[in-house]
């Protein structure tokens, strides 16, 4: 199993389980190893918006590599407000992990979500839960061992919403792949 620890630069880590039986209780021992960390050099607009925070599992697609979607966050000291962006990345399939492509904006904002119900303009909360991806037929791509045996024609995003709500975001997979920037 791998674990993405650090999305900027890419550190991949992995376990080795070890099963042991506790008091007729069955417990999960992790040890954690590093097995990859690969530092970019280049800069991204999207950085000035935040640290890159967590995301979604990465799901490999054939001839672009691992793909998954993170979230980042701007604290606005002049109106005490943070502000939430999404983006998007994928890194190679193999062993040293590299990442490839990388949002240069956000793809999803807290302004497009933003919460009139309540009128709060101190905080719309967007992040990224799962997604699902859609061939030409609108069927889904059900991924074996995290990965899947076709490109998809479609992205269907989950994101949290205001850590109460979820919505449904569509992106089309070849306009998202347009949006993303090569890290070389």
């Amino acid at each position: 199993i791998y674990y993405i620890y650090k999305v900027f630069p890419l550190t991949i880590l992995s376990s080795i389980d070890n099963l042991y039986q506790y008091n007729n209780n069955l417990m999960d021992h992790l040890d954690l190893h590093l097995i990859s960390q690969h530092q970019c050099n280049k800069t991204f607009d999207i950085m000035k918006y935040g640290p890159i925070r967590g995301g979604t599992p990465a799901i490999y697609i054939p001839s672009h590599g691992y793909l998954s979607f993170f979230h980042v966050v701007n604290q606005s000291h002049s109106h005490c407000r943070r502000h939430y962006f999404i983006g998007c990345y994928i890194f190679s399939s193999i062993i040293p992990f590299q990442l490839i492509k990388l949002s240069y904006q956000p793809i999803v904002n807290d302004y497009l979500l933003y919460d009139y119900h309540n009128g709060n303009n101190k905080m719309s909360i967007v992040f990224p839960m799962s997604y699902q991806m859609i061939d030409k037929h609108g069927e889904v791509i059900s991924p074996i061992d995290g990965k899947v045996d076709q490109i998809p024609h479609e992205i269907e995003l989950s994101i949290g919403y205001n850590d109460t709500n979820g919505a449904i975001v569509n992106l089309d997979f070849n306009n998202l792949i347009e949006t993303l920037i090569n890290t070389n």
